[in-house]
């Protein structure tokens, strides 16, 4: 470190000496950077992604989206995520076309200004994963929805992590007053060991749904059946590449109503993992056992089936849950844990196997959210087990019910299950529920005043913390925000919660600009001079109306 260069381009050469620069010697074969993978299923991977790569992929998200000049994006992911740096900032140099980004902690304090900066900006293209898609649903008032104009956006890609039909369905019917049109849900997968993008759906043709036998995939066969489980196609695999369903032991071709490995190959497909060879070519050089094939393979390690040309992904290998002989998807059951009840945060819930007495049981971790007066968390535990049962014949073994902003999750926003699993096993989180005992605990939240006074702020503040921390004897009012461990995600959610709360915009720094409850409940009541006056819920509300994001917070890609 103590020998890094650097540059500061403030002071770079005048445009006169461009003549002398020396351009590096750059071919298709050069590597460009390494993209480190999640790590949803294991530790990161350093993905080296060539210039060929790149321009590949960049070609086909391009023909993909129809994408031309006269397009405009918008985009809040984070630059080191793929779906941000390759999707929102690069395709739009490709293809020459704008995009506005937005700051990601922008977005996570006020999900709505995403689509507000959409409406502002008239844009034409602009995605998230599908978790993005359910924040902004839950966090959308519809006053504000009614302000919207979402009718210039046609194409929404939704990837990166399983699509899910209840959502965009429910996106589709809330924002139609905006003007939104569903047929611009635009499903498509993608992995960083392909650089990006594998399969798209096509454009304003709207996603395609199909229902399917639950029990059949379970034994991993495919077949259709009306009003059974509903999976939404991923489309077809983009121009130039070959998707393959293959037998993951037996290494062949799986039959058309085979549920398998999904192997890709292709110009994206990524010249392996930096300083890992033998994971490399492992993951990156598979062959197929069978007479004359020669090419070579991406294993994705996600499993799925082709029906015609269009590719659905089921789930991974890594993370089945086998219970008495039969395959369940985590994704499946954790979809019916957050429909079960009010209570449980979608997107925040880990379904995992756990060996119990010799045989594999089933293991559950959902986040509650916020702790509301007189929760009853036995009302919540039986809401559960009921789905569960109900929907997958299964019982739950063992259910930890945790506070907000707990189980580990990807910088793109997936749940870690690997993650989750290791720290429930090591006890981070008390079973709420076991086959065996039962625990009965409430919790109780203050509802916010209309102008609170610098002591109604602390003790919402301590009680916000507390939640999150499961432990309310570990808040110390004198104790800085950054000691608490909380990660800057929550720290940003919290400010998020608190503008309601106080009745007035806030920095999402704000926890860093003030450091301890002691503090900020000092700043914000104005009981210290320093605050500036308060407004009321409804003036905010008009407010963000008519200024519904903070320009200070976009940038512009042209």
């Amino acid at each position: 470190m103590g020998s890094m260069a650097v540059i500061a381009t403030d002071e770079l050469a005048a445009q006169e000496d461009a003549d002398e620069l020396q351009l590096a010697d750059i071919d298709r074969d050069t590597v460009a950077f390494l993209q480190y993978t999640s790590g949803s299923t294991g530790s990161p991977k350093g993905v080296v992604v060539t210039h060929g790569n790149l321009l590949a992929n960049e070609e086909q998200i391009q023909h993909a989206f129809g994408a031309t000049p006269q397009d405009v994006g918008v985009g809040w992911l984070p630059l080191y995520h793929d779906m941000g740096l390759i999707g929102l900032v690069l395709q739009p140099l490709y293809a020459g076309m704008s995009c506005y980004l937005m700051s990601p902690l922008t977005f996570l304090k006020r999900p709505s200004r995403w689509l507000e900066v959409i409406a502002d900006t008239h844009a034409t293209i602009s995605g998230a994963p599908n978790f993005a898609y359910d924040l902004v649903l839950r966090k959308t008032p519809e006053e504000l929805r009614d302000g919207l104009d979402l009718s210039t956006w046609r194409i929404a890609f939704n990837g990166a992590e399983p699509v899910r039909a209840d959502t965009m369905s429910l996106f589709s019917n809330f924002f139609a007053p905006s003007g939104f049109d569903p047929r611009a849900f635009f499903p498509c997968y993608g992995l960083a060991e392909s650089t990006l993008l594998v399969s798209a759906g096509r454009r304003l043709a709207g996603p395609v749904m199909k229902a399917f036998d639950r029990d059949a995939l379970l034994q991993r066969r495919v077949k259709s059946s009306t009003g059974g489980h509903i999976l939404v196609s991923s489309g077809a695999a983009i121009p130039d590449h070959s998707v393959r369903i293959v037998h993951p032991d037996r290494l062949r071709i799986c039959l058309p109503d085979e549920v398998g490995e999904i192997w890709v190959s292709g110009p994206s497909v990524a010249a392996g993992y930096w300083g890992q060879p033998d994971l490399s070519s492992k993951t990156f050089d598979a062959r197929l056992d069978e007479n004359g094939e020669s090419r070579t393979y991406l294993r994705t390690g996600d499993l799925g089936f082709l029906d015609g040309s269009d590719l659905y992904v089921a789930g991974r290998i890594k993370d089945v849950i086998i219970i008495r002989g039969r395959n369940h998807y985590p994704q499946d059951i954790e979809a019916t844990v957050e429909r079960s009840h009010p209570r449980i945060r979608p997107g925040c819930t880990a379904a995992f196997g756990v060996d119990r007495n010799g045989a594999e049981a089933l293991a559950i971790v959902a986040e509650t959210g916020r702790a509301h007066k007189g929760m009853n968390l036995d009302e919540v535990v039986d809401a559960v087990r009921a789905a569960v049962s109900r929907e997958h014949a299964l019982e739950v073994h063992e259910l930890a019910l945790t506070p907000f902003g707990t189980l580990p999750k990807t910088s793109s926003g997936k749940i870690r299950r690997g993650a989750a699993k290791e720290a429930f096993l090591r006890g981070e989180w008390l079973p709420t529920f076991t086959s065996r005992t039962r625990r009965n605990e409430e919790t109780s939240r203050t509802l916010p005043p209309e102008g609170p006074t610098k002591e109604q702020v602390a003790s919402w503040l301590v009680e916000r913390l507390s939640a999150t921390l499961g432990s309310p004897e570990r808040v110390d009012r004198r104790l800085p925000f950054a000691d608490y461990g909380v990660g800057s995600a929550s720290m940003v959610a919290i400010v998020g919660d608190l503008e309601h709360f106080v009745g007035r915009a806030l920095p999402a720094t704000l926890l860093y600009e003030h450091s301890t409850i002691e503090r900020l409940a000092t700043h914000l009541s104005g009981e210290g001079g320093d605050a500036p006056p308060l407004t009321t819920r409804a003036s905010m509300r008009k407010s963000s109306r008519h200024e519904p994001a903070d320009k200070g917070d976009l940038g512009r890609v042209t």
